[in-house]
């Protein structure tokens, strides 16, 4: 990770501005008038720690981050311009020492001289890596609850806190909610995880203010108690800092810190704090926002399953036969072309089976249509079971059934239309017992159309009935097959 530095570059001009100043100061004044002012005369930059000093006793002294030079009381004018030479260079060069000696903080202790920025390099380094950290976690964890406790974890770790209460808006509960708790007893006396209103005002009113760089609120002990009382350990600690997670103008939760008896919040772990609260604001808006995009997209697809199993069972109806389950004319009509077009890949022969159950209107007369549906039930699951796979069956209309099969030298659509005949003639159907068929075989002619066929085979089925019935008759054009 890039590391922090703050003294990138080196203030050189400042100092020597700071020299000059002081040097005609003091040309412009009398010995009187300069004894009688003030010892020490600041001029401090707090951005590069700089400062340049008139002392009444031994001159001018620049000191930068714990290096120091000294010049000695107001001369003569060239002697002055020598002795402004000198110390600039002087300052120089011990200022590029001191910048050395912080890059190897053992030397510069071992010198006595202590490094200025050390410590709030450090302070400012810990931060970077404490919400680098925050945020690694973000890009893995899309799990909410699972993410502020993994930040909760890292927060207590990190800067050392005993106790951390994590609060964060629910949207079902529409109540800003604890999400985690650190340190601290995970029971309560009310069933109720949700943020003190009284402090959520307090919050709100504080943000309003004119004043938004410090937003966080300090709790005494009796404050703290007061609001936090159903916890039952809260008498263990003496004091509280909220601090507020704000996206905008909405308070989307905060990080309450709990402090035991007699101890402090560093100031610089506030700061700490409060960037990590900045950047929670947005990385909880993230990880809501993807899972809210995660349940729309499931819920689309979802959506879309349903609309594709209810056109199947649309389209399925559509083609389907509902007392039977086979295709209905619709259905063979659909799939009849593929099948012709299958056929003369595979240079068979096509052919049509149409069967017509014998005197089915007796059947619905005598013993009524529940009967008749329960015979026609069967009677499908008769040819089911008896054709093929590569046979496909339709219900054409009433007791009329359609088989379309593909045939070939040694397997002929008669030879398989006179073996269904004689299952049918010896099948026991449910409450009638025994009944026959008359079948009609029609096969497709090289170029022919799909209603001459249909006409060809019809046509046959109507010769089989015309012979008593019972029989299988091929299309006139076809007896010499």
């Amino acid at each position: 990770m890039r590391k922090v530095n703050l003294q990138k570059t080196k203030p050189r001009s400042g100092a020597v501005q700071s020299v000059l100043s002081a040097y005609r100061y003091e040309r412009s004044q009398s010995l009187k008038k300069a004894k009688q002012q003030a010892d020490i005369i600041t001029s401090l930059s707090i951005a590069n720690r700089t400062v340049a000093r008139k002392n009444g006793e031994s001159g001018i002294e620049i000191a930068h981050c714990g290096a120091s030079v000294s010049l000695p009381k107001l001369k003569s004018k060239p002697e002055m311009k020598t002795e402004v030479n000198t110390a600039v260079s002087s300052f120089e060069k011990k200022e590029d020492q001191n910048i050395t000696s912080q890059k190897s903080p053992s030397n510069t202790a071992a010198k006595g001289i202590p490094a200025g920025n050390e410590i709030l390099t450090q302070d400012a380094e810990n931060g970077v890596n404490l919400i680098y950290q925050i945020y690694r976690i973000s890009a893995h964890a899309m799990d909410l609850e699972k993410f502020i406790r993994q930040t909760c974890t890292i927060l207590s770790s990190e800067l050392h806190i005993d106790a951390l209460l994590a609060y964060l808006y629910d949207d079902v509960t529409d109540r800003i909610r604890r999400y985690h708790c650190v340190g601290m007893d995970m029971s309560r006396k009310h069933d109720e995880y949700v943020f003190p209103d009284a402090l959520i005002e307090k919050m709100m009113r504080k943000r309003r203010g004119s004043d938004k760089t410090q937003n966080f609120i300090e709790l005494n002990q009796e404050q703290m108690i007061e609001l936090f009382y159903d916890y039952s350990d809260i008498q263990l600690f003496g004091s509280a800092i909220v601090f507020p997670i704000f996206f905008d103008e909405t308070l989307l939760g905060c990080l309450a810190v709990f402090l035991r008896e007699n101890e402090v919040f560093a100031q610089q772990t506030e700061k700490i704090m409060m960037a990590v609260c900045a950047q929670l604001s947005a990385l909880v808006q993230n990880i809501r926002l993807y899972n809210t995009l995660t349940r729309e997209l499931e819920e689309h697809k979802r959506a879309e399953e349903q609309l594709k199993k209810v056109n199947e069972e649309l389209e399925n109806s559509a083609y389907t036969d509902h007392l039977t389950g086979l295709w209905n004319r619709r259905g063979l009509i659909k799939h009849v072309y593929e099948q012709i077009e299958l056929m003369r890949v595979q240079k068979n022969s096509l052919s049509f089976l149409l069967l017509d159950i014998d005197h089915f209107k007796r059947v619905n007369d005598k013993y009524g249509h529940q009967v008749g549906d329960m015979v026609l039930v069967d009677f499908a699951d008769l040819l089911r079971a008896n054709s093929r796979t590569t046979d496909s069956i339709t219900r054409w209309g009433g007791e009329e059934f359609l088989i379309l099969t593909t045939t070939n030298i040694g397997n002929t659509a008669y030879t398989y239309a006179e073996r269904l005949r004689k299952l049918v003639s010896i099948h026991a159907f449910p409450v009638i017992g025994e009944m026959t068929v008359s079948i009609g075989v029609a096969e497709l002619r090289e170029g022919e159309d799909f209603d001459s066929w249909i006409k060809r085979v019809d046509d046959a089925l109507y010769a089989a009935k015309d012979r008593d019935r019972n029989n299988v008759v091929i299309c006139r054009d076809e007896e010499s097959l």
